[in-house]
């Protein structure tokens, strides 16, 4: 009888058969690798009821110059800022204007409204802002309009938010004001559109585009007209959709007047891989670009950002490239000159902004052509003697896919090949595009993370590879095969990547075959990475959809499938729920290559757990490597347990490890257990 450890190294391998797999770990779940042992990972806690409208797959934080922290999110349908845990929509507009006279047709006891509007370029799903009418079948399309009462505005000394008083108006949050005819109060004087953040039933916020230089109150006698947002349900061609009210109307009919207005927000984009039609659907030039097609209607929308100075420079997958300039109450707007389909940018350590697969100076669409601005000026976009603007070709893969700003300059990705941008200083090419090596593509957008100055990615087949400087690096994954076989067919566009430095981790969430979202994770722990690829692996479960990265003021926000926001690694239960964590290691025999049985009369495992946490230990023993499996356990482990009896014999024999409390915080020590040597049989 003797107590033996149970030797393990810190790594999940899936695509060994388990018995070959002796060593290691074959199955876990929220776990990381600390000191070559198991850690559990932490909570998540949901942010109030904020919930985004469609999947989010696109995540940029910066911080302004005032040092004010903000996190934006686009998802296939709007484009999201969140800042002091409030979430504003700033999703850009692609039109305006006022309807032809009585747009609008209703019919008794139905909510539905038929819009006429010529060339309206809407998909079913998108938002379309309409006010300044006047009633129909009883009903009154958007909100209403008139004067607001005298000196409706208050300001804060160098605060841009004005209050703004308006007994009974009806309105919600995010729903649209436009007032005109104000004076200075504060000096600023409001004029426009503005998004609405409710206070109470008689005053909300509005935030200017300057703060204010002085307290006061004032703004004269001006007149507002209010828009609400509805969501298009039906197109009837190109001159007419449909939309619901929020009541039915009382009468059939047809009016509106001859003054409402409309804002539509940016079309919508695909939720998934292969609806609609568009580029690498049709034959190139067939259907018209912006019109009754998703942009980038092959692919999930997702969106690439950067920060240009204090401000966020944002692009949908083959969208437009837009700007938004720190107004919690305006949308981003499309910068002038900009290439007007890109499939990504990125701001260059010489602040010029890049669009990755771009339309040419002619408006030709090349998904490998890069053009860049001028210095400082990021409507500068046409080559001159006087500035540094330009472009260049990739000669290697069919698209872009991504390019990703580092120190010396911006790390970019067809699907084929990585490439580096360098500035080069030399008038006339300025930016050298060199290919740094071939097969070294990424297989979607948001599939790269940085940690500690070096990039990792996951390349088509689910290759994982690394880059620290000189050529790309191949990376042994134990757990490659498993994660492809799982992979959603199409749904590459959906992996999402993030770092985790405080544990020097990075991350791939990706979508499974039973879920389309992404619901399952592989993980390394880049301290125990070997050569060999057979350490700091890991795999497990989780519904999010983006996630960002931790910061010195908050823990990591994350986003799940149905729109609701998480700050993760936040207290250690499923936002109050119980979390399952665990890891399992493959069998292990005794004796001469498992000729004996063995007796396990005790199992001893040395954990720092805290509190309240309770690990469950389950052995899995076999006779045989394929024989039925004897189960023993789950045995309850706590702080004050000094080993458990089991009492059971095997040939070989599994372990998991496993938890599943509110409060559970653990780490694994060395694990051993009491074992005789029984008959050879």
């Amino acid at each position: 009888m003797a107590l033996l450890p149970l030797k393990y190294r810190p790594c999940v391998v899936k695509d060994l058969p388990e018995y070959a797999a002796e060593g290691f770990a074959i199955d876990s779940d929220k776990i990381r690798w600390v000191d070559g042992k198991a850690q559990s990972q932490g909570g998540y806690e949901r942010i109030g009821t904020l919930a985004l409208s469609g999947k989010a797959r696109g995540y940029f934080s910066w911080f302004d110059n005032s040092g004010n922290f903000y996190e934006a999110i686009g998802t296939n349908k709007k484009l999201y800022v969140l800042y002091g845990g409030f979430l504003y929509n700033i999703t850009p507009r692609r039109s305006s204007g006022t309807f032809g006279a009585n747009p609008f047709q209703t019919t008794a006891s139905s909510a539905e409204v038929i819009v006429t509007l010529t060339n309206h370029g809407a998909l079913v799903g998108d938002t379309v802002f309409i006010g300044d009418a006047t009633a129909v079948g009883g009903i009154t399309i958007g909100g209403p309009s008139g004067t607001f009462g005298a000196s409706p505005f208050s300001t804060t000394t160098g605060s841009r938010s004005v209050q703004v008083t308006h007994v009974g108006h009806t309105m919600t949050g995010g729903d649209v004001v436009n007032i005109s005819g104000a004076s200075a109060v504060g000096g600023i004087t409001l004029s426009g559109n503005y998004n609405i953040q409710i206070i109470d039933a008689d005053s909300y916020f509005v935030y200017a585009d300057t703060a204010a230089t002085s307290s006061a109150i004032g703004g004269g006698t001006p007149n507002y007209y209010y828009s609400r947002a509805y969501i298009v349900t039906q197109i009837d061609g190109a001159n007419q959709f449909r939309f619901n009210h929020i009541s039915a109307a009382s009468g059939s009919a047809t009016g509106g007047g001859s003054n409402a207005k409309y804002l539509f927000e940016i079309n919508i984009g695909n939720e998934s891989a292969g609806g609609g039609t568009g580029y690498g659907e049709d034959g190139y030039g067939e259907g018209g670009y912006g019109g009754l097609t998703a942009s980038g209607a092959s692919q999930p929308r997702t969106w690439s950002m950067d920060n240009w100075g204090e401000f966020l420079v944002a692009n949908p997958l083959d969208g437009g490239i837009y700007e938004w300039t720190i107004n919690l109450s305006r949308p981003a707007v499309i910068i002038t000159n900009a290439p007007v389909r890109c499939r990504c940018i990125a701001v260059t350590p010489e602040r010029v902004l890049a669009a990755f697969g771009c339309t040419s100076l002619s408006g030709v669409f090349n998904p490998l052509l890069v053009r860049w601005t001028d210095t400082q000026d990021n409507t500068a976009w046409t080559p001159s003697a006087s500035n540094i603007a330009n472009d260049a070709l990739a000669g290697t893969g069919s698209q872009f896919v991504r390019a990703r700003t580092t120190r010396d300059g911006t790390a970019v990705w067809t699907d084929t090949a990585m490439f580096f941008m360098r500035y080069t200083a030399a008038s006339g090419v300025y930016y050298q595009l060199d290919q740094l090596g071939l097969n070294s593509g990424l297989i979607g957008p948001n599939a790269v993370a940085e940690l500690n100055g070096a990039l990792y990615w996951v390349a088509p087949g689910f290759r994982v590879m690394s880059w620290g400087g000189g050529s790309p690096n191949d990376l042994v994954c134990p757990v490659r095969q498993w994660a492809l076989g799982l992979l959603a067919d199409n749904q590459e566009y959906k992996i999402w990547a993030f770092a985790d430095p405080d544990f020097s981790g990075v991350c791939w969430l990706f979508p499974s075959g039973d879920s389309m979202e992404n619901s399952r994770y592989v993980r390394l722990d880049t301290i125990y990475a070997e050569p060999s690829g057979l350490g700091g692996w890991s795999v497990g479960t989780y519904d999010r959809t983006c996630w960002g990265v931790r910061t010195a003021f908050t823990p990591p926000l994350a986003v799940a499938s149905n729109g609701y926001l998480y700050r993760q690694d936040s207290g250690a239960s499923a936002d109050g729920a119980a979390l399952q964590r665990y890891v399992e290691w493959a069998p292990f025999d005794i004796g001469e290559s498992g000729n004996n049985v063995l007796n396990m009369n005790r199992l001893v495992v040395n954990a720092k757990v805290s509190s309240g946490t309770v690990l469950l230990a389950t052995l899995y023993f076999r006779r045989w490597p394929t024989a039925p499996i004897t189960t023993k356990g789950p045995y309850t482990i706590t702080q004050t347990t000094e080993y458990t009896d089991t009492h059971a014999q095997g040939r070989q024999c599994g372990l998991r490890i496993e938890s599943n409390g509110t409060s559970d915080d653990w780490r694994l020590g060395e694990i051993r257990a009491d074992i005789s040597t029984g008959p050879r049989r």
